[in-house]
């Protein structure tokens, strides 16, 4: 989102809604950014823009945009590239974010690459987690072969609190 007369970040008149939350009555979705795909729509195809999204519906495709927030009942079902992304929801597919929230109701189902990332307790993650120090837009592909060589963590199981237990999905304590 940027001003036209300087090319700097525009500031939101409203912030994004909070889970659950309408816009503001006076936000002008088209003009802040923020687009909105409803609990009851599901979107076929890959969704490209700058701006931000927030997901209570379905989408079946990638999502590239800004800032993304699925909601708790919301979902993905494709690649996510995003600067920031807020999960509630699910999410079947690859995600690579400079900034990842994964909420208690979240379930991912695929890699995450990441810049900084926070989990919360309950959150369930089947898939590999791959930190990237610098920000998504100054990093290199990798080639397949230095990807393939490099050692990776495998993540399956539900994220919990570690006074319950510290099994996430092999038999060490």
């Amino acid at each position: 989102m940027r001003d036209s007369d300087d090319n700097k970040p525009k500031t939101r008149k409203y912030p994004l809604p909070q889970p659950g939350e309408e816009p503001h009555k006076d936000q002008d979705i088209g003009r802040d950014g923020v687009s909105y795909i409803a609990e009851n729509i599901t979107m076929h195809g890959d969704i490209e823009g700058t701006g931000d999204l927030v997901v209570r519906g379905m989408v079946e495709g990638g999502v590239q945009c800004g800032t993304l927030v699925i909601e708790e009942g919301g979902s993905v079902r494709g690649d996510i590239r995003a600067d920031r992304l807020r999960l509630m929801g699910s999410v079947e597919g690859a995600i690579y974010s400079d900034e990842v929230a994964i909420e208690e109701t979240a379930m991912v189902s695929g890699d995450i690459e990441y810049s900084r990332m926070r989990m919360s307790t309950g959150s369930a993650i089947n898939g590999q987690l791959n930190y990237r120090g610098e920000r998504m837009d100054q990093m290199k592909k990798p080639d397949r072969k230095s990807a393939a060589n490099q050692s990776k963590k495998v993540v399956s199981g539900v994220f919990e609190d570690p006074s319950f237990s510290r099994n996430l999905g092999n038999d060490t304590a």
